[in-house]
């Protein structure tokens, strides 16, 4: 019998990209062990440790561009970059953002920020070539494809118009990125018709000038069909450029504004969504006038399973009268065997602690036909410390409004002498 010999496991290299993305050499045997062989940068491409440059992968590193050690650069394609100094050695030709300070420095590398951005390509001139060349086939192509000085001059007139548009498309994006993907939809149909209208005219006209006849001529189809033509692929493009730079940057994918408070990337309503905070409390109607305090005290008491603490309780309390003196709140429901109450500032941050300690809260007011008292069932809080109160009203003709707002400072327009007390279980 033949004995058959044991192979060892082959090794493995791998080419790890990391987020920036930044190249690292790894090895591993038989899938077993993975080590680290080799260079690391710093945020700005610089070698963290200097190794031979045959350690680099194919002599690319940083961003994946190509490393030239004996100089200390990194080649970026269009320019190039000195990691030491953090500067590209030429500046960018082209502003692509006046409204971003960092991009008026045109020597810095992805607005100044390396570490969440990469800059593939240096510059946008592909973008002007791309545009001609499809521009200049395009057009060939509509006039018959012929191989003669005229279908020579159909294709100079689409490369011309369609590179100057492509440029025109490449200025706007970042404009249109800060939109989100509807209004970036809605950008993009504007700029993409007035584009589009102009680069139908033109090229119409182009071609009535190389056929021999008026520049004009076909000009009102032309312009129509390249409006809606340009909106249709505005829309799509911004729309997506839009939407693409919105969920990048953590911001609300539909409209491209800050997410607000309780929604989220893709919430379509990015209103702010207040903090609410309610207290058990239904309405406890009184039938005659005066019962307003212990009608609110009933209902309190009904919050906390309390039956005994009846109407018919805090009245004799009460020493058998049915007004309560804003003064005499506190003292009356302390009076009780179970119950505590104090009087509050009237703002936001009292009621929300107040109900956060299971508590109630009685509000009550002076006006021009006497003094009212009703239960706070619910406030609304926002980010910019302003708040909506909500009433249970204890007349079965209601006095209070349903709800009201309440300033940062405390005041409220429509009860500028309102008063709060708590109420909870000693």
């Amino acid at each position: 019998m033949k004995r058959l010999q044991k192979h060892p496991a082959p090794a493995y290299n791998y080419i790890i990209l990391t987020s920036i993305p930044q190249m690292r050499l790894a090895w591993s045997i038989g899938n077993v062990t993975i080590q680290d062989l080799g260079y690391g940068y710093n945020e700005d491409g610089g070698m963290r440790w200097r190794q031979d440059v045959d350690s680099l992968v194919a002599g690319h590193g940083y961003t994946g561009h190509e490393h030239l050690p004996g100089w200390g650069l990194i080649n970026m394609n269009a320019r190039l970059y000195d990691p030491a100094l953090c500067r590209f050695l030429s500046p960018d030709p082209v502003l692509q953002d006046p409204l971003s300070t960092q991009n008026f420095n045109r020597y810095s590398y992805c607005l100044n920020n390396p570490l969440k951005y990469t800059d593939e390509s240096g510059e946008f001139c592909s973008t002007l070539i791309i545009g001609a060349v499809l521009g200049g086939v395009i057009n060939w192509a509509a006039n018959g494809c012929e191989f003669t000085i005229n279908g020579f001059y159909y294709f100079i007139a689409g490369a011309a118009i369609g590179a100057l548009f492509s440029g025109t498309s490449f200025l706007t994006t970042p404009a249109i990125a800060t939109c989100g993907l509807l209004e970036g939809a809605l950008a993009g149909a504007s700029i993409g018709a007035a584009t589009g209208t102009a680069s139908g005219l033109l090229t119409n006209g182009f071609n009535n000038l190389i056929s021999g006849r008026e520049f004009l001529r076909g000009a009102e189809d032309a312009s129509l069909s390249g409006m809606i033509s340009g909106s249709l692929s505005g829309s799509l493009s911004g729309s997506y450029i839009g939407g693409k730079h919105a969920l990048q940057s953590g911001r609300n994918v539909w409209w491209g504004n800050d997410i607000k408070n309780g929604r989220g990337q893709w919430s379509l309503f990015n209103v702010e969504k207040p903090q609410v905070f309610t207290s058990p409390v239904t309405a406890n109607y009184g039938l005659q006038k005066g019962e307003c305090v212990l009608r609110c005290l009933e209902e309190f008491s009904y919050s906390y399973n309390d039956d005994a603490h009846d109407f018919n309780y805090w009245l004799q309390k009460n020493e058998n009268k049915l007004g309560v003196a804003p003064s005499k709140v506190a003292d009356l429901i302390n009076a009780s065997d179970v119950y505590g109450s104090e009087s509050l500032m009237l703002n936001s941050k009292s009621i929300i602690n107040a109900f956060s300690n299971n508590q109630r809260i009685l509000f009550g007011f002076s006006s021009k036909t006497g003094s009212h008292a009703v239960m706070i069932s619910k406030i609304k809080l926002w980010s910019n410390g302003i708040a909506k109160i909500f009433f249970q009203e204890t007349s079965p003709i209601r006095i209070v409004d349903y709800s009201t707002t309440l300033n940062p400072d405390g005041f409220i327009v429509n009860y500028p002498s309102a008063k709060i007390w708590s109420f909870y279980k000693k």
